[in-house]
């Protein structure tokens, strides 16, 4: 599943994960699962468990601020005393589109001349 966010957005993704006993969660950025997300100022990791059904959790993963760097393949992992399993996510991180730029505008500050100033006449 690949997500996509924009640049300086919050970006939040979710683990379900279905298991008996308790697993214990986390969240990896390479799919050896040794390079760990840690919280910080921008990113919060939450595991909760569902209080009608104690079979069921989840892990929740917020970003503040993206940036390009925030885009990756992240990969939930549970693992309890029965097993484990990987889950893979995608995120792309998306810049917003430059400006709309209107080129009479631009050939006028310029000091194009009135001649040239059809040449001019659009938008990009």
């Amino acid at each position: 599943m690949t997500t996509s966010v924009m640049l300086g957005d919050t970006m939040t993704v979710k683990c379900k994960i279905d298991a008996f006993p308790a697993p214990k969660l986390t969240i990896f950025r390479d799919k050896d699962l040794t390079e760990g997300v840690t919280e910080n100022s921008r990113v919060s990791i939450t595991a909760m468990a569902d209080k009608d059904d104690r079979t069921q959790y989840s892990l929740t993963l917020k970003v503040k601020n993206v940036t390009i760097h925030d885009g990756s393949l992240y990969y939930c992992h549970a693992n309890n005393s029965l097993g484990e399993k990987t889950a893979m996510m995608g995120i792309t991180v998306k810049e917003l589109p430059p400006p709309v730029t209107n080129v009479t505008e631009c050939c006028i500050k310029q000091n194009v001349t009135s001649d040239c100033l059809d040449i001019c006449a659009f938008s990009i």
